[in-house]
Formats: C-alpha cells, structure tokens, sequence
C-alpha cells in the first residue's frame, strides 16, 4: 500500500500526457504518442505481447510505435487506443465480445485494429 505519491520509476524522461488505469494496471500516453503499460497482465491487457503475469517497470507497446495514438482508456481486463485518423485498437480479455474484434482466443495480448470502426 502506498500511502503517499510516488513517481513511477521508468517514467523518469517522459513527458507524460494522459494516464489511464485499470483493474491493477496502468498506462500513459506520453507527448509523442508512446504507449507504455505496466502492472497485471493475466489477461494481455498491458498490449506487450508477452504472457508475463506482472510486469512492474512500464513497457511501451512497440506495436504502436509508428502509429500516431492520441487516447488511451483501460477497462477491467482490457485496454482501447485511437489514433488522429480514427482508427482504434484493442488488446487484452475477450471475454462478452469486449475487444470488438473477431477472435475465438481468450485473450489479444498486442494491439489489435478494430475493423468494423
């Protein structure tokens, strides 16, 4: 438990323009548009494309590197991104159809384009 405001170690050169958190995960959208998640994972929503459980330093989701993002939003289990041309991408627990995309998988654990957007 912390108690007071700590800074997020990993963060430190960052500029930080949005902050999204979820169900025991977290992510920023820094001034450049670089997506960095870090925290729970069972459900591939930190979008690393790893099945590591917890991750405890942020990650940028390098599948995002070249796309321009300008939002990011967590949910539970799973996490939206959009970009300025109106694309929106997706990752994370499947579970009630959430993620938008055709998958028959449990989880999508990298960004994934939703198509019918």
């Amino acid at each position: 438990l912390v108690t007071t405001p700590e800074p997020v170690i990993g963060l430190d050169n960052i500029m930080v323009e949005k902050l999204s958190c979820g169900l025991g995960f977290s992510a920023v959208l820094s001034s450049v548009g670089a997506v960095y998640t870090w925290g729970r994972n069972q459900h591939g929503q930190l979008g690393i494309g790893s099945s590591e459980e917890t991750v405890t330093m942020p990650k940028q989701i390098k599948v995002l590197t070249n796309v321009s993002i300008e939002g990011i939003c967590c949910s539970n289990n799973h996490m939206l991104a959009w970009t300025d041309k109106n694309k929106t991408f997706t990752w994370g627990s499947t579970r009630n159809y959430r993620l938008g995309c055709d998958t028959d998988k449990k989880m999508v654990s990298s960004p994934k384009i939703i198509e019918s957007l």
